[in-house]
């Protein structure tokens, strides 16, 4: 049976945009007080605050920076994994 490979680089930036995008209408929510995002966001400031992050305008950059630098090093190091993992694709059949 054949696997399907990721592609590594497209999988990790997929990703990164895609949690980019996460942070930044999270923060942006947060900014706007609607409801269970406030909550969200004051956990992301909790662990990237000490690095600049905090639910504000200069925090919807800084959002997007780690946000991108998650989602890359996280899905591509997935797919990374993913790949070595898969079997081998050199049977050990009989040849006829």
């Amino acid at each position: 049976m054949e696997y399907a490979k990721f592609n590594v680089l497209k999988l990790a930036l997929a990703a990164g945009i895609y949690c980019a995008f996460i942070f930044f209408m999270s923060t942006l929510l947060a900014m706007l007080q609607v409801g269970g995002l406030v909550e969200f966001a004051q956990t992301l400031e909790r662990y990237y605050g000490p690095w600049g992050y905090s639910v504000s305008p200069k925090g919807l950059l800084v959002g997007i920076l780690y946000g991108f630098q998650e989602g890359f090093m996280h899905f591509g190091l997935f797919a990374l994994l993913y790949n070595k993992l898969l079997p081998s694709s050199k049977t050990s059949e009989p040849k006829h």
